[in-house]
């Protein structure tokens, strides 16, 4: 009678092997039709660094994961110190599909900026680091690319010699000391 039982624990647990794998590939699938369309990015930036309440507003085209196991792309977030203000680096990592596929990008703030110049700088290098996987998937299709560039009339000024009083001349100052 014992074999009996242990035989028939043992079909049961090889039938039931098959539906518990099942189930798991379906929970899997069920996780990836809970994500809009987009790509699951998974962004590993400090708070004082990035503003991720702003990044989430403003950065919509992506879904943001709380575990790197789940992304797709892992952007990761470090600055250092310049000399007139903080140079940031993007390192946009790329998993599953994207294994292997690693770039990075590099935005340098000034002292002056505002906290939202830094900010809208930040976003806008995100942007331009997704772009680079997007355009492997069929949601470029849905991407469009608007040029909005400031003051462009401004960058073409013509200086005519007759209105500069200095004549383009450059002055240089230097000191220089030894003990």
């Amino acid at each position: 009678m014992n074999s009996l039982v242990v035989f028939l624990i043992m079909i049961s647990t090889i039938g039931l092997a098959p539906s518990y794998v099942w189930a798991q590939e379906d929970t899997a699938a069920a996780d990836n039709e809970n994500f809009p369309p987009g790509l699951l990015v998974f962004l590993d930036c400090e708070r004082r660094t990035c503003d991720q309440n702003y990044l989430r507003r403003e950065i919509t085209f992506i879904n943001y994961v709380r575990d790197r196991r789940d992304a797709q792309i892992h952007i990761l977030v470090t600055n250092r110190n310049a000399g007139s203000g903080q140079e940031y680096l993007f390192n946009f990592i790329g998993l599953r599909e994207f294994e292997g596929d690693d770039t990075e990008q590099v935005w340098v703030s000034s002292n002056t900026n505002t906290d939202d110049e830094r900010r809208a700088g930040i976003a806008q290098r995100i942007r331009v680091g997704i772009l680079h996987y997007l355009a492997k998937t069929p949601l470029i299709d849905q991407i469009e690319i608007r040029e909005e560039i400031q003051g462009i009339e401004d960058r073409f000024l013509v200086v005519d010699p007759d209105d500069d009083p200095w004549n383009f001349w450059v002055f240089r100052l230097h000191t220089d000391g030894e003990i």
